[in-house]
């Protein structure tokens, strides 16, 4: 099953209308239209409805389209910074030092 069809399923809208329920409204900017269910970070071979709950989190539609676009930006950042011969230890370190 694919991720789309993932959303589809019975069982995500159930997940999905619960985190909803917790939150009231986008948790970024307090809108309360067009409510999506974010992802926080995705674990391979996990379905959407299988994360912790803690690990989702309800956006607006745009907000959700920015978070969107910001985490695959920093993973496409970090993949350049491995193959320029950065170490990943090094990376981390460079973040906690800022």
């Amino acid at each position: 099953m694919n991720y789309k069809e993932q959303l589809k399923d019975n069982r995500w809208q159930v997940v999905a209308a619960k985190i909803k329920k917790r939150d009231g409204c986008c948790q970024k900017c307090r809108s309360k239209d067009r409510l999506e269910v974010h992802h926080l970070f995705y674990t391979y071979r996990l379905m959407a409805w299988e994360y912790n709950h803690d690990s989702l989190v309800t956006l607006c539609r745009a907000c959700h389209e920015i978070e969107t676009d910001a985490t695959m930006y920093l993973k496409d950042q970090i993949k350049v910074m491995l193959m320029n011969g950065i170490f990943a230890s090094e990376i981390i370190e460079k973040l906690k030092n800022g």
